[in-house]
């Protein structure tokens, strides 16, 4: 068994899940089911049994996970020794933000998996100076949305989504299987792009069907937008991925709207390092499983 193979074993009995624990190892479930049998073939024994609710750990397999841990915690401890040797001269990389909404983008265990080369991110509030940041090499790379021309600036899309409306699960549009800006009329929404490529596009789109959408608040922090639509206060609009996999009292209905999307990706500027395509890869690949 490998430590690779170990992780994905972890990651099963963890979630229970083999689609919940394909996203954390950042692999297909084809792929993690297939280490999984892999495992089991190698062993001898099965470890989970496959339910048509989920994964149960079996007997055999309660037993031998605290081991299997155990061989992955101290392959860990080696491997940071390695890392930190060989990369204790390597600078770290720097993410400018067009939005700080756009952190949610980046799983947290990723970044834990990059926590030698020592990532930082800052927020930059606009678009332009999410683009003059990486132009003057100021940092690594962008996350921003997508616009017409970069100027010289490689783009590289992580999500191109339909906008969504995020609202309680019992609100009086969630049973609509899709939106209009029409729908939307007197609606109380919460601002959480001000300033944003897409927020300029969706008031310009509101305009054209000809009415104001009815801005509430501007909230600039993802975990209060998310508490006040949870209290029945409001929508927002914005991407699916804003909203975390246990908040199942929120849904996103797709907005049916041609220019009203989200188009979100990385900028770099030429010849990027190594690890910032390795970076890049990792979460393009996290958010295509």
């Amino acid at each position: 068994m490998t430590a690779r193979e170990a992780q994905c074993i972890i990651s099963v009995a963890k979630y229970k899940s083999i689609s919940r624990a394909a996203k954390e190892v950042f692999v297909t479930q084809q792929a993690l089911s297939k280490i999984v049998d892999r495992v089991e073939k190698e062993i001898g024994v099965r470890l989970f049994n496959r339910l048509t609710s989920g994964i149960e750990i079996t007997a055999l397999g309660s037993q031998i996970l605290p081991v299997i841990v155990s061989f992955y915690s101290s392959y860990g401890k080696h491997i940071k020794i390695i890392n930190d040797i060989i990369n204790k001269d390597k600078g770290c990389i720097t993410i400018s933000m067009e939005h700080q909404y756009l952190y949610t983008l980046i799983p947290e265990d990723l970044l834990t998996s990059f926590n030698v080369l020592g990532i930082k991110t800052v927020v930059a509030d606009t678009i332009k100076k999410c683009i003059d940041d990486v132009r003057r090499k100021k940092y690594s790379m962008g996350i921003c949305h997508k616009q017409k021309n970069f100027s010289g600036l490689e783009y590289i899309p992580i999500i191109d989504e339909a906008a969504h409306v995020l609202m309680r699960n019992d609100h009086p549009l969630a049973s609509r299987k899709e939106l209009a800006l029409s729908d939307l009329k007197g609606v109380p929404l919460f601002e959480i792009l001000s300033g944003s490529t897409p927020n300029e596009i969706l008031i310009s789109a509101f305009a054209q069907e000809g009415f104001y959408p009815n801005f509430v608040s501007r909230i600039d922090n993802l975990d209060m937008t998310l508490r006040n639509i949870r209290s029945g206060a409001g929508v927002a609009i914005g991407s699916r991925f804003f909203v975390p996999e246990s908040y199942d009292d929120i849904i996103c209905v797709p907005l049916k709207h041609e220019t009203v999307t989200m188009e979100i990706g990385f900028i770099l500027p030429a010849a990027p390092s190594p690890d910032v395509l390795s970076f890049i890869r990792m979460v393009t690949a996290y958010h295509s499983s």
